[in-house]
This record gives C-alpha cells, structure tokens and sequence, in this order.
C-alpha cells in the first residue's frame, strides 16, 4: 500500500460542496483513497479547519473523519529549523507552515506521494539536495 502525503487543499475541497475540485477530488477519495495509506500533518489539519470555518458542523465532520481515515504525523520540534529555511527560500512562491509539513512529511516517507490541488507551489517546490526533482504528486 502507497504512502500518499495529503495536503490541505484536496482535504478542504472534499467538505466543501461549493469547492470547484469537489467533485473530482470526492471521485477520487471514492475510487483510489482505501488503495492508499493516508498520512498528513497537525499543520495540515488546522489549516483546513481554518478554511472550512464556515460551518462549525462541517469542521467536526472533517476532524471525525480525519480521526478514523487519515494518520496525522506528528512533525518533531528539531525539524522547525529546516521547515524555517525552506520557507525563507520560497519567496516567490510562498511556502507556508503547512506546506512545508507536508513536504518534510513526504521526505520522511518512503515511497509516497502528495496529494495537492497546489500545482503552483508543489511544481515548484523541491527537496534540498534534490533541486532537479519534484515531489511526486498524485494526479486528480
């Protein structure tokens, strides 16, 4: 079973009806989800409540979900100082927090991919070390 690595994006738009990646993002936890081992951040988590703060009862229903669907990986303290470097060398395309816990999350995880509708930042985005290749990526 493949690791996949979801990002806030993919997560909030499979809650949020009026999303425009709703529908293909809800066919593709439908068909493909039980075929992989969902992982994600705390970062990743509160981001998305954050953004689905418009209905408290939606919140719930992801934090529900999240408890028996996805295993949120805890990110250690002693990473923060390279998270921190990765995000100041993304000046142009801002890397934030969460962004950078699902990045660090994937490097940590053999084998995986990520799960992102952010084709801007995580076509960009790249491992130090690996400045020529880019995160794996699952595709909607």
């Amino acid at each position: 079973m493949q690791a996949v690595v979801v990002d806030t994006g993919p997560l909030v738009a499979y809650f949020d009806r009026d999303d425009h990646d709703h529908a293909s993002v809800h066919a593709w936890f439908a068909t493909r989800a039980f075929k992989n081992r969902l992982l994600t951040t705390e970062a990743v988590v509160t981001e998305v409540t954050h953004m689905l703060d418009f209905n408290v009862a939606v919140q719930a229903a992801f934090v529900a979900w999240a408890a028996l669907a996805i295993a949120v990986m805890p990110v250690p303290q002693t990473a923060y100082e390279e998270i921190a470097l990765w995000m100041r060398g993304y000046a142009k395309v801002p890397m934030d927090f969460a962004d950078a816990t699902v990045l660090w999350l994937y490097r940590e995880t053999r084998d995986s991919r990520i799960l992102t509708l952010d084709r801007r930042g995580f076509g960009v985005f790249r491992l130090p070390g690996q400045a020529k290749k880019r995160p794996a990526t699952v595709q909607l």
